[in-house]
């Protein structure tokens, strides 16, 4: 191990703090930890793990190819309906209306924030 230098640790530390008072507009953290709340938490705890979810169960990832993305959405759409309720690949209680509905609530949160952060 070594020390830590004081140019790296300010070069860490200092930009974001810069920068969260930048865009909170004086607010310090506030403004940051809304940001954070609003779109960071819905994000990583429901629709990626939907997402790795709906992987899991369609082995969807081994499916896709090089093809565009809409050929790509298009597997993934006709594997979660295949989907014929293999109980072994069900980590996540539920099926594919369950996860719907938990993905579609956490972007609809998501467009309430921005809804409001552009008004």
């Amino acid at each position: 191990g070594g020390a830590i230098s004081a140019p790296s640790a300010f070069l860490g530390v200092l930009p974001p703090v810069l920068a969260s008072l930048y865009f909170a507009g004086g607010d310090g953290f506030v403004g940051a930890l809304a940001v954070s709340g609003s779109y960071g938490t819905p994000l990583l705890y429901y629709l990626v793990p939907v997402a790795l979810a709906v992987a899991q169960r369609t082995g969807v990832l081994d499916k896709l190819g090089g093809g565009g993305a809409l050929d790509n959405a298009k597997k993934i759409v006709a594997a979660m309906i295949r989907d014929g309720g293999d109980a072994t690949k069900r980590l996540v209680p539920g099926g594919a209306a369950t996860l719907g509905v938990l993905s579609a609530g956490a972007t609809g949160l998501m467009a309430t924030h921005l809804v409001e952060d552009l008004a």
